[in-house]
This record gives C-alpha cells, sequence and structure tokens, in this order.
C-alpha cells in the first residue's frame, strides 16, 4: 500500500478503481463538448408565428435533433454511470480496509444518495453500512444531497447541489435522455405590414426544448387582417441537464461546470475516505505560529512587526529615561514622541525593554464620527472578546421619541458594563486647555448616562440582542455595574482628569485607544470586565491606563510566587499560579495555541441550542473564566492530542484528558480528545464527565455543592476535510443524580481520583 503526500495527488492502491472510474469520467465530460460542438443545431431550428381572431400571436421554435443526438445522450449516461461506480467503488474500498469486508454480488454496498437525514438515519438503521466506522458516516452524511435551504452554508449548498444533480439523472429510466437543449436570452422581433402593427411583444421565461415551445407572445393592431405578419426569434440554444435544477446563468451554470462540479466533489470524497483509513495526509493548512525576532534600535518604529513584543531599547538619546524609570517601584515608564506614539518602557536587570502601544483603529470613513467611533468600540469587544456578550444600543420609546439605551452594553457572569462614548471631532485651532475642558464636560456627561442606562434596565428589565442577533433578557438588578465612558480623541492632551463617579454608578474613563488596548492585551472579555472592575476605586484618569495596568500585572507576578495552594484537589494535581493581568499579549505566547482556544468559544457560541440564550451565555463565560496565559497552553495540547488521534489505528481508541479547577470559583474545566465519536463513546465520555465531577464535589463542604459547576469539552478529529473537529460539550451543575453501581462501572473504566 502507498502512503500519499497530499501535496499531489498520487493514488493509492486500494483506491485505483475509484480513481479509474473518475478518470474515465473525465473523458466523457470532454466528449460530451465535442459531441455538442459536432451537432449543428442552428440548422435543425425551426421557427413559427400565428396569431387568432383577436389578434393575439405566439412565436415559437421546435428543435429537429440529428441522429448525432443519440452518441450526445449516451456519453452523458455514460459519464453519470462512470461517477456513480468511483462512488461505489471508494466506499467498498473504504469498507474492506475497515472491517476486512469484501463485497459480494449478494452483498454490494453502494453510496447512499438519501433526499432527508430521516432517509439516512433509516439507511444506517437497515445494517447497510456497518462495516464503516462513525467518522465515514459523517462523511456520507455531509455529502449527501439533502434540500438546501436558507441557512445552509455556501460551501455546504454546493456540495449538495452537485450530488444533487447526480441523485436526479441516477433516477432516471435507462435510455431517457440526459440533455437537453436550452432555450435562452431570447430578444424575438416580431414585424407586421403597414397599417397594422406590433403593440406588445413580451418574451417568454428561458425553457427546455423538448417540444414546440412558444418564445415570445404579441399583440396585433387591428386584430384582423394583418398582412406580411414575420418574426425572429433571437434566442440562444444551449445544452443542458434534461431535469432541474434549471441553469440560473446559462452562461456561468453550463454543462461543463455542473459536470466540471460533480467531478471536484467526487474526487474530494475519494480523498476524504483515503484520508480516513491512512492512505492520504490531511491537508496542510497554514501555520499559525509566528515566530518573529524584533530587532529594535530606537524607541518606536514605522515597520514594527509585532508591537506586542517586548525588545531591548537603546535609550542613549533619550537623557530623561532613566529618571522616570527610577521614579516608578516597578521600574515602568511611557515614552510618547512628536507623532504620539506611545512605548512602554520597563527597566530589567538586563537593560531596558520596550513595546508600542498602537493607536486605536482607524474610524470608518463614510460613517459619521459618533457612531464610527460607537461601533469600533463594540467591535474591539466582539472581535477580540466574543460577540456574544457584546450587546449594541436598543432604541427604546420616550414619550412620543425614541433613544437609545446607551452606546452599548456587556454582560459577563453576574457582572456588567454600561458603555458610553464621546467622540471629538478636534477643530484646527484647538488647544490643549480647550480640548481637557471638553473631555471632563463630555466624560462627565458619559458617566451620567451610564448611571441613567443601567436606572432604566433596573426598574424596567429590557429584551437586547447580543452581536450574533440573539435575543438575552437583561435586568440590571442581578449583574454588578460598572460604567465605561470611552473617549474618541485623535490628538487627546496630556494631564487628562480623573473622571468622578456618579452617586449610583462607579465609572472608569479611558481613551478608545487603551480600551483596544485592553481587549487586545488579554482577549478575553471576562479578564478585561474583571480588570475594570478593579479599578473602579482606583480614579485612573484617561491616558494613564497603560501604565497602570503594567502597575498591576507587575504586582500580579509577584503575588503568584506566594500563592496560596490549599485546596481540596486530587493528590496528584498540579498547583499553578496565574498573574491575573498578563505582561505579554494573551495571543503572542503560541498564536496557533490561542486560536484554538478561541475557535472552542466559536464552535459553542455557534452551536445549536435549545435552551434560553443566556444560558448559552453563562457556559461561555464559564469556559473564558480560564487563565488568560494558559489558554494557549490547553489549545497547543489539544492540537497535539488531535493529530495523534487522527493517525490512530482503526480500531484504536485513544481518550485523552486534562481538568482544571479554577481556585475558589467552584468551577471544573475538562479539555479531552477522542479518535472515535460515535453514540457509544458520547455516552462513556459522559459517564467519565460524570464520574470526575461526583469525585470533585465529593471532597469539598457540603454547603458548597450546589454552586459547583463542571464543564467539559470533547474534540474528535474530521476525516472530510471540511473542518478538522467536532466538539461536543457537557455541562453538570450541583450535585448528579447517579447510582452507586453506575459509579462504579465508570471507575473500571477510567480508574478512580478520590
Amino acid at each position: 500500500m502507498t502512503t500519499l503526500d497530499s501535496t499531489d495527488d498520487q493514488r493509492s492502491e486500494p483506491f485505483e478503481k475509484a480513481w479509474q472510474c473518475l478518470d474515465a469520467a473525465h473523458q466523457l465530460r470532454r466528449d460530451i463538448a465535442t459531441h455538442w460542438e459536432d451537432l449543428d443545431i442552428d440548422s435543425a431550428l425551426r421557427c413559427w408565428i400565428e396569431t387568432d381572431e383577436r389578434g393575439l400571436g405566439e412565436l415559437g421554435v421546435s428543435v429537429e435533433c440529428p441522429t448525432q443526438a443519440d452518441a450526445l445522450q449516451q456519453c452523458g449516461r455514460d459519464f453519470i454511470a462512470a461517477v456513480r461506480d468511483s462512488l461505489n467503488a471508494a466506499i467498498q474500498a473504504t469498507e474492506r480496509l475497515t472491517s476486512g469486508i469484501t463485497p459480494t454480488p449478494d452483498r454490494p454496498i453502494q453510496f447512499p444518495l438519501c433526499s432527508t437525514p430521516s432517509e439516512f438515519s433509516e439507511l444506517h438503521r437497515s445494517g447497510a453500512l456497518d462495516g464503516l466506522r462513525p467518522d465515514h458516516l459523517q462523511l456520507l452524511e455531509l455529502f449527501q444531497p439533502y434540500a438546501i435551504e436558507a441557512e445552509t452554508p455556501t460551501q455546504i449548498s454546493m456540495l449538495r447541489s452537485a450530488m444533487g444533480l447526480l441523485k436526479n439523472v441516477v433516477a432516471l429510466v435507462p435510455d431517457a435522455e440526459v440533455f437537453g437543449i436550452w432555450a435562452h436570452s431570447a430578444q424575438p422581433t416580431v414585424l407586421v405590414d403597414p397599417p397594422h402593427k406590433i403593440v406588445e411583444l413580451v418574451a417568454e421565461p428561458p425553457t427546455l426544448v423538448q417540444t414546440p415551445i412558444t418564445i415570445a407572445r404579441f399583440r396585433v393592431e387591428p386584430a384582423d387582417g394583418g398582412r406580411g405578419l414575420r418574426g425572429r426569434p433571437g434566442v440562444a440554444l444551449d445544452i443542458a441537464f434534461a431535469l432541474p435544477p434549471w441553469p440560473s446563468n446559462p452562461d456561468k451554470d453550463t454543462v461543463g461546470r455542473r459536470c466540471a462540479s460533480l467531478l471536484a466533489v467526487v474526487a474530494e470524497i475519494v480523498r476524504g475516505f483515503e484520508r480516513s483509513v491512512g492512505m492520504r495526509e490531511a491537508p496542510r493548512r497554514p501555520d499559525l505560529d509566528l515566530d518573529v525576532d524584533v530587532d529594535v534600535d530606537n524607541l518606536t518604529t514605522e515597520d514594527d512587526i509585532d508591537p506586542g513584543t517586548w525588545a531591548p531599547v537603546d535609550h542613549s538619546n533619550y537623557p530623561d529615561l532613566e529618571p522616570q524609570l527610577a521614579e516608578s517601584e516597578l521600574g515602568l515608564a511611557v515614552y510618547r514622541d512628536d507623532d504620539d506614539n506611545m512605548v512602554m518602557l520597563v527597566h530589567t536587570e538586563t537593560g531596558v525593554f520596550g513595546r508600542t502601544i498602537p493607536h486605536a483603529r482607524v474610524l470608518e470613513p463614510a460613517v459619521r464620527r459618533g457612531t464610527a467611533a460607537e461601533n469600533a468600540t463594540l467591535a474591539a469587544a466582539a472581535q477580540w472578546g466574543l460577540p456574544d456578550f457584546v450587546l449594541p444600543p436598543k432604541k427604546i420609546a420616550k414619550g412620543t421619541a425614541s433613544r437609545e439605551l446607551g452606546d452599548g452594553t456587556v454582560i459577563f457572569g453576574n457582572r456588567a458594563l454600561a458603555i458610553q462614548v464621546k467622540s471629538r471631532d478636534v477643530p484646527t485651532d484647538a488647544n490643549p486647555a480647550r480640548e481637557l475642558k471638553w473631555i471632563a464636560k463630555n466624560a462627565a456627561k458619559g458617566a451620567r448616562q451610564a448611571a441613567g442606562t443601567v436606572r432604566t434596565l433596573t426598574s424596567t428589565p429590557k429584551t437586547l440582542h447580543n452581536a450574533r442577533g440573539r435575543s438575552i433578557h437583561v435586568d440590571a438588578a442581578a449583574y454588578a455595574w460598572v460604567g465605561v465612558v470611552i473617549i474618541d480623541h485623535d490628538q487627546p492632551p496630556e494631564h487628562i482628569s480623573t473622571v468622578s463617579s456618579t452617586p449610583s454608578l462607579a465609572v472608569v474613563a479611558l481613551l478608545r485607544r487603551e480600551w483596544e488596548f485592553l481587549f487586545d492585551q488579554m482577549r478575553s472579555i471576562t479578564a478585561v470586565g474583571a480588570y475594570i472592575h478593579r479599578i473602579e476605586d482606583d480614579e485612573v484618569a484617561p491616558g494613564e491606563h497603560v501604565p497602570h495596568y503594567f502597575e498591576l500585572a507587575n504586582a500580579d507576578l509577584e503575588a503568584t510566587r506566594n500563592a496560596d495552594t490549599d485546596h481540596n484537589y486530587p493528590a496528584l494535581a498540579q498547583h499553578i499560579s496565574y498573574p491575573l493581568l498578563p505582561r505579554e499579549p494573551a495571543s503572542s505566547i503560541d498564536t496557533a495555541g490561542a486560536a484554538l482556544y478561541r475557535q472552542l468559544l466559536e464552535d459553542v457560541a455557534t452551536s445549536s441550542w435549545d435552551g434560553p440564550e443566556l444560558d448559552r451565555l453563562n457556559v461561555l463565560h464559564m469556559l473564558d473564566q480560564h487563565p488568560v496565559l494558559e489558554r494557549a497552553a490547553i489549545g497547543r495540547r489539544l492540537l497535539n492530542q488531535l493529530r495523534i488521534a487522527r493517525d490512530a489505528l482503526n480500531r484504536e481508541t485513544r481518550f485523552e484528558a486534562r481538568r482544571y479547577w479554577l481556585g475558589d470559583n467552584h468551577l471544573q474545566l475538562a479539555f479531552s480528545v477522542l479518535n472515535h465519536l460515535s453514540g457509544h463513546h458520547q455516552a462513556v465520555v459522559r459517564g467519565w464527565t460524570m464520574l470526575r465531577h461526583h469525585e470533585w464535589i465529593s471532597r469539598l463542604p457540603a454547603d458548597t455543592v450546589d454552586s459547583c459547576r463542571t464543564v467539559a469539552i470533547l474534540l474528535t478529529p474530521r476525516h472530510d476535510g471540511l473542518r478538522p473537529w467536532d466538539t461536543t460539550m457537557y455541562v453538570l451543575l450541583g450535585d448528579v443524580d447517579i447510582d452507586e453501581e453506575e459509579l462504579e462501572s465508570y471507575r473500571q473504566i477510567f480508574g478512580s481520583t478520590a
């Protein structure tokens, strides 16, 4: 047998018949084009025109196909047969390699073409597909010609459309015509001798020319006695499949392209089966790892590749640098050049290091500045955090008018942020004193407006929609709130005053640049929101948040060295203490690992959900609570385990899991990889989750059990190339109803950690 390199299309020996049939289909596609070109279809076109006593007339055509058309039809039938034979050969080879079953005339496994999911399920229950693994069934179901609905993804629609064509043609009776003549793009002309005239001429929609057809309808006035009636259909004739779906655009949706699309889909099915049995490597994807060696000679550079990277700084030309660093107990300072580039500096035993803090993102030029700034503020939270936690403003009635309820809301767990954005178009004659006055006035106004938003949501809870368009019922009384005022200003002056909280609401004011820095730094709404709640009493002025953040980050780093590890964890558990605020950007540690963890959140956020949306939000918040610095490591570990699971032997079962307990949050998170996904395997992993949850809560005080939560994420590799894995989630809350006999059965499989 041959193991394939995905960089070429070398064929594996067990699937040679499938590829040979596909080669034959490619040749038949070329033969179809040749036969069509050989037909002189224009000479076979016949035109007719007639009117009735009311002056209503029709212009039509018919086609008398020559005998050469029989060869075209047979070529089409042979093409479909070759495609079907390729699919059958591929599934038979897969069954033989998986289960050792050799197809016989009385037991031939065939590639199914089912119209509905229930039809596919019934076929599975009949035992016809018992020789295949669960991942093979996933591959088969992916390529079934189910109905295409409005929410069907474009890529899936293309696959189903191609396979639907195959199913429809296969269903034709033997010797039925596969192709027909498609009449389209009609530009008819009808003339009549004076004094009569054509007062109405309407072309008919495109149609298949199976019998004499009407190309256009017209009306002659006066209704009788017309002489010299003549017409020209001006219609284009092309080959088309003789059954729906009809061509939507005959210039692009041609028989040649439909055949090519079908061949491409079938080739990918064969490759998918080859990958599933180790005959072909999985398709390579761009490596997300980024290893940048930054050499910084000055404090700022125009081509800073990664502004999140700390790099050594030559500060010999900056005499005021050392005094600034000396003033900070933690050895921190901020440098701003003439272009308002900000660099965070830190003094270490090995020298001075700097890190560029990017400007705020450019606003949409075609949108009013205030609206664009509000959009950018929420977009930063949705893109670098998660759209599910972000609630854009909603218009509510106020008397005879309406107003927006704030500029945005962020909710996470039992905390929330009420956002107000104040945007400034800086005048050409601006001066620092005037800008300071504007910021102070508008920031105070924003603080009052944020308090008003919370007051409204407390007295009258509202249903808002998050950035995914899903409804979230918000009762402000259920959350601890902080008002956030974002100052959008291209040239903010120095020494901005702190913004006072209102009597009813703590308020934190930031520059938009600082808001975006926090999200880019931590990539977590829970982490950013927790930081803002943490500093609500610190009286940090806009423009001072970056150094304040790093001072707290350094303090956190020191605190982790003396962290208390006296918790009720299993004896073999590893105790790790992370600073709440990372000094390095969350995604710079391991880009691919961080991306995978974010994708897990997206999987949960975009999967089907039959409960209240707020329940999904709470689960996402549990996963979003994981320490920022550990997420990339989890993602990297899962990537490695997925690679191992993908290459596991067909009948081998590999299950690898790791659990995390998050301090005093009464939260257990588990991440695992399993190389098979079937109903049996899902039930077993669910049992593992229940066992580990039960063992964990059994060690805790009884009065804390009800608040304990476990979220377990299971990944299983896919082999169809559509996406790399499937995600399954289990959530357990408090005490679980499980008897001792069932627990013992799970202990026999997984062992005990009690």
